[in-house]
């Protein structure tokens, strides 16, 4: 019962892609980590792939909680920014962003470009949410093949739970299509 509340829809869901795509990169587990307590991230440009984290923390997001990292029982927001080189690709071919589990609302940006989230019925939306469930987000048109690419998610806590989760539960990967 626990694997399947909190595990089976990662697991899942990890299965296909290993299956059916390419996986570009290996999963992303270090990410520079800082809280946005006055939500000031966006207009200072915490997204863009210029701005300066080297005085961010760095977490292991597979092993890091929210709780770890003195955030127990944080309701806000905090930013994740990673720095990946996603090889060159075939022309046409797709190429995602893949996160397996979330606590909160995410928001995506890759290279600075809002990248919106699309359900399955083709409505979009500008961020993301849901409690350990995997998502898939086209990064196709924002991505640079070959070439070192940022990736800068805002997480945003929206239930307080007794866990002290929030934000990324489990290590991203960028894949694309055979």
């Amino acid at each position: 019962l626990y694997f399947d509340a909190f595990y089976k829809a990662t697991y899942d869901d990890a299965t296909r892609i290993a299956t059916q795509y390419q996986l570009l990169t290996p999963t992303l587990r270090a990410w520079k980590f800082q809280s946005d307590k006055e939500k000031q991230g966006e207009t200072q440009g915490w997204a863009k792939p210029a701005f300066d984290d080297s005085a961010w923390k760095t977490t292991d997001v597979p092993v890091d909680t929210w709780s770890s990292l003195g955030l127990h029982n944080y309701m806000g927001s905090a930013w994740y920014r990673s720095t990946v080189k996603v090889p060159a690709h075939p022309a046409g071919k797709k190429v995602y962003l893949w996160l397996g589990s979330t606590d909160g609302r995410v928001k995506v940006f890759i290279n600075g470009s809002h990248v919106p989230y699309v359900n399955e019925k083709g409505e979009s939306a500008d961020s993301f949410s849901g409690f350990c469930q995997p998502i898939s987000l086209d990064i196709s048109a924002a991505v640079k093949p070959g070439e070192d690419n940022q990736i800068t998610l805002l997480c945003t806590r929206e239930i307080v739970n007794e866990l002290g989760t929030g934000g990324l539960l489990a290590p991203p990967v960028i894949y694309g299509e055979k």
